[in-house]
């Protein structure tokens, strides 16, 4: 076990599998097209934790841009918690992805610290993609500059900034919080 495992304490579980290939066109719609797109997440458990983060409020399909860590990485794999299975993840190029968004109707909303309008502000209830960026460098300067709405998490304190994972999970939660406070999800 310790071996096939690159943890210093493995479980005692070992699975291999198959994975799916999703395209965009197979993007879920159980919950009305909430995508997270990911630009430029380098670390694989931040990257594991915004997908853990997608399933937990229903999100439906998890996008990765060419720049990000693969979320097949065994770190990532355990810091989804299982999420990556509930999920489709899709592998596409941004000039693919774009115009896709545009021909379904599916808003653009890229989290910037400032500048954006307060998350809260955002009618959540619409299809939406999300894009989370990198943290240091945040989201691609030429995705910013095609988003339909950019969105900010206000914040106090001198840090100035949240981790990747964090920023998705406040976004992922308010996303969820109105669609349930007006029906639409359902909170067990």
């Amino acid at each position: 076990m310790e071996k096939l495992s690159e943890t210093q304490s493995p479980q005692g579980i070992v699975g291999i599998g198959a994975r799916k290939q999703f395209l965009l066109g197979d993007a879920q719609t159980k919950t009305g097209k909430r995508l997270v797109i990911c630009d430029g997440i380098k670390d694989p458990g931040n990257l594991g934790a915004i997908i853990r983060t997608a399933d937990v409020f229903a999100s439906d399909t998890i996008v990765i841009l060419p720049n990000t860590t693969n979320p097949y990485a065994p770190k990532a794999i355990r810091a989804s918690a299982g999420g990556i299975f509930n999920l489709s993840v899709v592998f596409t190029e941004k000039e693919t992805l774009l115009p896709w968004l545009t021909n379904t109707g599916i808003r653009l909303i890229v989290t910037v610290p400032q500048g954006g309008k307060r998350i809260r502000d955002i009618d959540m209830l619409k299809p939406f993609a999300v894009v989370i960026g990198e943290e240091a460098a945040g989201v691609a300067t030429d995705i910013i500059g095609m988003a339909d709405e950019l969105a900010t998490i206000p914040m106090g304190g001198i840090t100035g900034s949240l981790n990747a994972a964090a920023a998705a999970a406040v976004f992922l939660y308010e996303s969820f919080r109105v669609r349930a406070e007006s029906g639409v999800d359902t909170v067990d």
